[in-house]
């Protein structure tokens, strides 16, 4: 059997496992959705498991434009990954769905609650944006900016894998640089409505950016373990070069590097301002036991993934880098959860939230089933979009020069 045909029914069967597993975990959680989890309970499971197959998606875009605009072999080993996961824009679509109905019933937006919002004197300031119509039109226009870039940037990747013409090399790089800034825009408006409402009293002007990056960080982790598990076959065994490797590896370590100075210069501008209406985001994660978690983020998303990836040696070695990626895909999870769980349920509530303070610890079985549920049925429709592609685009005119390491 053929490199080929043996990569091919590999990829089958792991799709196939792939869409089990989703398939089963979902409806698993929401069995016990319907069976006793509370409604805030079982919104905050699905968000964590929605945003983390969601970042996945919109790195994949947000890097595809990425490579477009500056080359280099690293993309090129690289880019049906990312296209593959772009192209999952149109589940996450479909799966948002079930939030426009948890908005409303599940209690965990107490904007939502106009008598009450109306009675809390900051919140009653942003009524006019914070609007139930408001919240489904915005998140319409955002699902369908990304789906358009997605289209247009993978059909005429199709296009160049036919003819090899340099025009759709031209096309790509000119959409990607709007398309780039376009996403971080929309990306800030979906977060300020999905996350940062859900404690409407608190704001922060880079919180968007904070999940551009958390999702480049996602992308460039799964992608590093995917193609280096792809390099048992050729063409990718041929391609993935030491050098292509270490280039990938430069790129999670200044993700992390940019995470990290995000989110030190937020804490720094609330802490420093000391503003009762912003402190309570960092309030809720200070105590009930998310001090330790807080610790355990900075220590497992930054200083150890920083330490490791600072040494030129272990960028080029594989199987190290492989590790370091797993880690770091697993330790995202982690983070959505500190990002959502607290807003769901906070710990200082009594400053807005109808006074039901809560006590406790928010982490529960179905915030592991539904990133499980999510992440395998995402997996398996990659898998798909996966093969249904060439490997590497070596039809683009630049593929043989970058490839070969002449333009890194």
């Amino acid at each position: 059997m053929s490199d080929n045909e043996q990569l091919n029914s590999k990829l089958a069967d792991l799709q196939k496992t792939s869409f089990v597993v989703g398939m089963v975990a979902l409806a698993a959680f929401i069995l016990m959705g319907f069976l006793g989890s509370e409604p805030r309970e079982f919104f905050q499971s699905y968000m964590i498991g929605y945003l983390y197959a969601l970042g996945a998606t919109l790195g994949g875009l947000g890097f595809l434009c990425i490579h477009h605009l500056a080359g280099g072999g690293w993309g090129y080993v690289s880019r049906r990954v990312f296209e593959a996961a772009s192209k999952n824009i149109y589940l996450m679509a479909v799966l948002f769905i079930p939030v426009v109905f948890m908005m409303l019933k599940s209690g965990a937006y107490p904007w939502v609650d106009t008598k009450w919002a109306m009675s809390d004197h900051v919140v009653a300031q942003k009524l006019s944006y914070l609007t139930t119509g408001g919240f489904i039109v915005r998140a319409v226009i955002c699902f369908a900016i990304w789906a358009v870039f997605v289209y247009f940037l993978n059909h005429w990747s199709r296009e160049q894998d036919r003819t090899g013409d340099i025009i759709w090399r031209t096309k790509m790089k000119f959409l990607a640089g709007p398309a780039l800034l376009i996403y971080v825009l929309a990306m800030t408006v979906a977060a300020v409505d999905w996350v940062m409402s859900l404690e409407p009293t608190w704001f922060s002007s880079i919180f968007g950016v904070m999940f551009c990056i958390g999702q480049g960080i996602t992308i460039l982790a799964f992608n590093i373990i995917f193609i280096t598990w792809l390099a048992q076959f050729e063409p990718m065994k041929s391609a993935l070069k030491v050098n292509r490797l270490h280039d990938i590896g430069n790129l999670q370590f200044a993700f992390i590097i940019l995470w990290a100075y995000i989110e030190l210069s937020q804490f720094i501008i609330i802490w420093s301002a000391n503003l009762p209406e912003e402190i309570t985001w960092y309030m809720n994660r200070s105590r009930n036991g998310f001090e330790y978690v807080s610790t355990a983020l900075v220590l497992l998303q930054f200083v150890i993934p920083f330490l490791l990836l600072l040494s030129r040696g272990t960028k080029r070695v594989a199987s190290t880098v492989r590790k370091i990626a797993m880690g770091i895909l697993a330790v995202r999870l982690v983070d959505l959860w500190w990002i959502v769980a607290p807003s769901v349920h906070p710990g200082v509530a009594d400053m807005y939230r109808h006074g039901d303070e809560f006590v406790g610890f928010p982490l529960f079985f179905t915030d592991l089933l539904a990133p499980i549920g999510f992440g395998a049925l995402w997996f398996a429709l990659f898998l798909k979009n996966f093969r249904g592609m060439p490997m590497l685009p070596t039809k683009d005119p630049m593929f043989s020069e970058d490839a070969e390491g002449g333009h890194a």
